[in-house]
């Protein structure tokens, strides 16, 4: 995503905070970045803000937190307001396959032979469940 977009994900008010700051650089040039994190220290110079350094070292600190820990997506999609939030979670719940027990988890989970294990590793792990 680019920069920009990037700091549209971010929570008031760091969001208009971010925008605003990256706009007063006067560079019409909207970058993409991998994450918000690198969207964040390259689109402005934290201590040439009217917020300063700290503020957003701090708010660096929060999203590079949440980059490493993600909540799972019913988690984020709770944060939306009604009844965007319903339908959301109606559209995921459909679409996620029913899983009965820690043994059909496993078997769905992931491509076994493709795993650094391998194969026969998991079908033991399997058969002990």
């Amino acid at each position: 995503m680019k920069t920009t977009e990037w700091f549209s994900t971010f929570e008031e008010p760091y969001q208009s905070q971010a925008i605003s700051n990256y706009n007063c650089r006067n560079i019409d040039y909207d970058s993409e970045q991998e994450t918000a994190s690198v969207a964040l220290t390259s689109g402005f110079i934290f201590s040439k803000t009217p917020e300063g350094y700290d503020y957003w070292n701090e708010y660096l600190r929060k999203v590079r937190f949440a980059e490493m820990n993600p909540l799972s997506i019913e988690a984020r999609l709770l944060k939306l307001p009604e009844p965007y939030r319903t339908q959301a979670l109606n559209n995921v719940f459909e679409k996620r396959r029913i899983v009965h027990s820690d043994k059909q988890a496993l078997k769905n989970a992931f491509n076994w032979a493709e795993s650094p294990e391998g194969k026969s590793y998991w079908l033991r792990v399997y058969l002990t469940l």
